[in-house]
């Protein structure tokens, strides 16, 4: 098994946050390690020199180009990395101590997988970003059932509105078409990204991974849900994703259920493109 960690460092990071990270991935590696494999760090951003880690690759970023422009540095990993398994993330995650075993696991029962995602947990302890519905899809489901808008947001009444209470059970995955993979962490194939690599006119906070994930599933790709790994953020007061209730996750299938062809995949796309 061969994999990249491409960790995107924030030029404001904090940089015993990114330390941390960075041995999590080895001692989860040398935890589980077989002979046959091989991994690498690839870290993009300026780091100094005397908090630079032996055995990793570090590639320089002038950050007074663009800031924020972290599709660039993403990019600029894939380009580089040498191996066909690339997991991009942000310098504040770390993964569990069985993340590789886990991840062998995955290769093993899911051989044919593309885009995955996994687990992910946040500081305080709850779901962060991981198996979620786009946002966009939320707003048509709510318009066409109003009566969810105050059940979801009994669920979740401290959050800015219903349409963020879109989260579904890790058990589901028939919806991958109307889901997005948060940019704080994407696991995929390299010839995937290759092919449609983050666009380099959004900046952080531009929603460059809901339209990467929307220009990715209109060209049929579906994403699988890894339930062997698990990471978590070191950062705190990160977005807590909420579950929706099972009312608004049947109302969602009756809606959207899974595209049979390539007609129906079109009818999807026009959803996004009416936003």
């Amino acid at each position: 098994m061969e994999i990249t960690f491409g960790i995107c460092a924030s030029p404001n990071g904090n940089l015993d946050y990114l330390e941390n990270l960075i041995y999590s991935i080895k001692d989860s590696y040398e935890y589980a390690a077989l002979p046959e494999d091989k991994m690498e760090i690839i870290v993009s951003g300026s780091v100094p020199d005397n908090r630079k880690i032996k055995g990793v690759i570090y590639l320089e970023f002038d950050e007074s180009i663009k800031p924020g422009w972290i599709t660039k540095k993403k990019n600029d990993i894939v380009r580089k990395a040498n191996y066909k398994n690339v997991v991009l993330l942000h310098d504040y995650y770390m993964l569990d101590d069985f993340w590789w075993k886990g991840f062998r696991s995955f290769e093993k029962n899911y051989p044919d997988w593309k885009i995955a995602m996994n687990m992910v947990i946040n500081f305080e302890g709850y779901r962060h970003s991981d198996w979620l519905v786009n946002q966009k899809y939320m707003d048509e489901l709510l318009k066409k059932h109003p009566e969810l808008i105050d059940e979801l947001n009994q669920i979740a009444p401290y959050e800015n509105g219903p349409r963020w209470v879109s989260g579904i059970p890790y058990e589901v995955n028939d919806l991958s078409h109307i889901q997005y993979i948060s940019g704080g962490y994407i696991v995929a194939k390299k010839s995937v990204l290759l092919d449609f690599p983050l666009d380099e006119n959004l900046l952080w906070g531009d929603a460059e991974d809901i339209e990467w994930s929307e220009r990715v599933i209109s060209k049929g790709y579906t994403f699988t849900l890894n339930i062997y790994c698990m990471n978590f953020l070191q950062k705190t007061g990160k977005w807590h994703l909420y579950q929706m209730s099972n009312n608004a996750l049947e109302c969602l299938r009756k809606m959207y259920a899974e595209p049979k062809d390539e007609n129906d995949m079109l009818k999807i796309g026009v959803v996004i493109n009416a936003q």
